[in-house]
């Protein structure tokens, strides 16, 4: 029965032997799961950080973005604004070409009128020399004529 007991503190001090060599291993593996578990910690912790600096970047370009954006609209505003006055200008030029059109047209027939009254002058004046020279029962019409004559020389006169 001595043997048998002894026997069976031999097995169980086997045991005990086994599971205090398990329970090291375990304790060792514990000690390196801690270790990496600190190390994963700290590289989430380095994340965090650099998340939040990204974060921080991420606004200020978001800003720099917006200001941009700003920038691009105003000069779009102003590039509108320029194109509109253009249009106008444009208008305007046109317009004033016209007229200077019309008024070169206008001075061009008022050339070509006096030019015509000149020379019906010139004929209104040959005509009144002639009667002059002739006989005095004309004088009546030479009065006319010379009448005429003072009217278109007021009307020339007036077209210079």
């Amino acid at each position: 029965e001595l043997a048998s007991l002894r026997e069976k503190l031999r097995c169980e001090q086997d045991r005990a032997d086994q599971l205090q060599d398990g329970e090291g291993r375990l304790h060792a593996e514990l000690v390196s799961l801690r270790e990496k578990l600190r190390l994963e910690q700290d590289r989430v912790n380095q994340l965090q950080s650099g998340e939040g600096r990204l974060h921080v970047e991420l606004a200020s370009l978001r800003e720099k973005l917006r200001c941009e954006q700003d920038r691009a609209d105003q000069l779009q505003d102003g590039e509108g604004r320029l194109h509109a006055e253009l249009v106008s200008l444009r208008k305007n030029l046109r317009r004033e070409q016209d007229r200077v059109d019309q008024l070169q047209s206008g001075e061009c027939r008022l050339h070509v009128e006096l030019a015509s009254l000149r020379e019906n002058l010139r004929r209104e004046q040959d005509r009144v020399d002639q009667l002059q020279s002739g006989e005095c029962r004309l004088h009546v019409e030479l009065a006319s004529l010379r009448e005429k004559l003072r009217c278109e020389q007021d009307r020339a006169d007036q077209l210079q």
